[in-house]
């Protein structure tokens, strides 16, 4: 839900919304290189690592 509220955030120059997607996209981010790194601790095959990572704000 925040995720979506981040995209449509994309495209509005004032507001809540730009820094609500900034925060989300910087969050989702560090979620995703600990999902990297523990995969490739643990060594979990790339093609694994990739089903696991999370949407991009972008």
């Amino acid at each position: 839900v925040i995720l979506n509220f981040s995209k449509i955030g994309k495209y509005i120059t004032f507001g809540i919304e730009p820094l609500v997607g900034f925060i989300t996209a910087k969050e989702n981010d560090l979620k995703n290189i600990r999902i990297i790194l523990s995969g490739k601790l643990n060594n979990l095959s790339p093609d694994k690592i990739k089903e696991r990572v999370r949407d991009t704000y972008v």
